[in-house]
């Protein structure tokens, strides 16, 4: 009853406050963009937006991220009913469809009445409840694909394995990084080949993205750096200027990036989970792209 009771429970609160944000705020922002993405590709017109067009270097979503995940998520859910309230109802039973690959994983360490109660707790962790009242940015569809992927890598089954990958890859470009630190593990796990494999594909698919298929999207006199490249310019214009500056200026770097916001955005993703996670750091090292684009990123709404 516990289960049913917390389902339901964060079922109604976080539409109930996604509609009421609606209501108050009309189509704010992310929101709005998303929401013009959705219904100019409803009206044939493809995921273009004209409202952020300036913004992104280009009218087409694929020139600020590449989500080919959209075309098996929101753009069905959409068609099927295009209204901006499908978009939270959506977004909703995507991140509780984790539920599933979280319970099989926890059957196997724990008894069936600790499983429920693990996976209760994850409806009340603070970080999922604040992403579904967020809103969309497709980054969220890689909690249960990636739930999906370490089921598989438990299980040993390679082919869903790497299909899952591949699912998680086409959420967001950025989650082929965090991918590539899962292969990282996978081969301290002595799981050599497929954690090879994971790398290798990772970090070519990056490359391509980020490289190749973004920039080909964009307008020809705008910038072909990454739309996210502007909040890490504080550390130089190319890759190798932010990794130069940040290995030869040690101490101008830790003060950057040793700051109140940051440190406490960083111990506030952990107090809901008593700090467990760092009790096994290989685990832990998975998060590393996350954390780095947290300290590293000069945007306080990175560390806020």
């Amino acid at each position: 009853y516990i289960f049913y009771f917390s389902l339901v429970f964060y079922i109604l609160s976080v539409l109930c406050l996604t509609f009421s944000k609606i209501q108050a705020l009309h189509h704010y922002v992310d929101f709005a963009t998303h929401l013009e993405i959705l219904w100019r590709n409803y009206q044939g017109l493809g995921l273009t937006t004209l409202m952020s067009e300036k913004y992104h270097g280009g009218s087409n979503w694929f020139a600020a991220h590449f989500t080919p995940i959209i075309f098996l998520t929101y753009v069905p859910a959409f068609a099927i009913w295009p209204s901006p309230y499908m978009i939270p109802v959506s977004e909703t039973l995507f991140i509780l469809s984790s539920l599933l690959p979280l319970w099989l994983i926890s059957k196997k360490y724990l008894n069936l009445n600790l499983s429920r109660l693990f996976i209760c707790s994850f409806l009340f962790y603070p970080t999922i409840f604040y992403t579904n009242l967020y809103g969309i940015s497709y980054i969220e569809l890689c909690i249960p694909l990636f739930l999906w992927m370490f089921y598989f890598f438990e299980e040993k089954k390679n082919i869903l394995f790497i299909f899952s990958l591949f699912l998680c890859l086409m959420v967001r470009e950025e989650v082929s990084l965090v991918a590539a630190f899962f292969g990282i593990y996978m081969i301290i796990q002595k799981r050599t080949l497929i954690g090879f494999a994971t790398i290798l594909i990772s970090l070519i698919y990056f490359y391509t993205v980020v490289f190749l298929i973004m920039p080909s999207f964009r307008d020809e006199d705008f910038s072909k750096a990454h739309i996210a490249a502007v909040w890490f310019k504080g550390w130089g214009d190319t890759y190798l200027e932010m990794i130069t500056y940040i290995l030869f200026n040690p101490i101008d770097s830790l003060s950057k990036i040793l700051i109140p916001p940051k440190i406490g955005n960083f111990i506030m993703i952990l107090i809901p989970l008593l700090f467990i996670p760092l009790s096994n750091i290989l685990i832990f090292f998975i998060a590393i792209p996350n954390l780095a684009m947290t300290f590293l990123s000069f945007s306080i709404t990175h560390s806020s």
